[in-house]
């Protein structure tokens, strides 16, 4: 456990170098006592905890094929209940990971992405968990004065969600703007995290330096997960057509509706 506590140590300090070699190292001594109860299912609790623990270890430095070894033989046999739901979702999170990090340029997917998917559980159904959804997603998501900026994407290991980041929203702007917002910095997540680094900052023009081209295209995934024309569709068929009552519906400006729907260009 020394090598695991001197990685915590090492993950608040904000030294991910460090803490990826000593997580590494205590990974490699959790895999072992994991293997040596593996074929003994009547070690129960301690058999699942070990793999439970080799998994979690494994996630924390994006080793996604060995944290899936470890969660599946974990949940093979009759684990607790408890350790059971903490394995399926250790789970869920290795899927995201593992859909987060394929890329579809060559070949593009049959039907919606595990992502998409995601996505769509939380945006079904007016106004969309825009929160609820950057957790799913590995982003966790704080709120402070941020100045004159609207907001920002950061790699932060000692606080971020599994994927190793976090959305920083500013605490004085308006509800909806920070709703924007939280949805202008997943789409940077999801479509640029290759040039993303360790800092990414939206000023209130949600110009963040990476170009116009860049910044368009965070805008217009921010409005299909805020406002999924699909569901706009469905709403306007059960008449539901003003504006404004479609702007509080979803949870958005009402410009932003009107930008969605056509009826202001800028």
């Amino acid at each position: 456990m020394e090598l695991f506590e001197a990685s915590l140590i090492a993950r608040h300090a904000e030294d991910e170098a460090r803490m990826r070699t000593l997580l590494s190292e205590a990974l490699k001594l959790e895999c072992a006592a994991a293997d040596s109860v593996a074929d003994d299912q009547a070690l129960e609790p301690t058999r699942s905890l070990l793999h439970r623990s080799a998994a979690s270890m494994a996630l924390q430095i994006f080793d996604t094929k060995t944290a899936r070894r470890y969660v599946d033989a974990g949940l093979v046999g009759n684990p607790p209940a408890e350790i059971k739901r903490e394995l399926e979702k250790l789970s869920e999170r290795i899927t995201v990971l593992e859909a987060e990090m394929t890329s579809y340029a060559l070949k593009a997917p049959a039907g919606l992405t595990l992502i998409q998917r995601v996505i769509r559980q939380f945006n079904s159904d007016p106004p969309t968990d825009i929160v609820g959804l950057a957790n799913a997603l590995g982003l966790a998501v704080f709120f402070s004065d941020l100045g004159t900026d609207a907001g920002e994407i950061i790699r932060d290991i000692r606080r971020g969600g599994f994927s190793g980041y976090s959305i920083r929203v500013n605490a004085n702007d308006p509800h909806v703007r920070q709703r924007y917002t939280i949805g202008h910095e997943i789409a940077h997540f999801l479509r640029h995290r290759n040039r993303v680094q360790n800092r990414l900052r939206d000023d209130r023009m949600y110009r963040s330096g990476l170009g116009t081209t860049v910044e368009n295209d965070a805008d217009a995934l921010a409005a299909d997960l805020l406002m999924p024309r699909r569901v706009i569709g469905r709403l306007r068929n059960e008449g539901i057509t003003d504006v404004r009552e479609l702007a509080e519906k979803f949870d958005v400006s009402v410009v932003a509706m009107e930008r969605r729907l056509g009826l202001r260009r800028t």
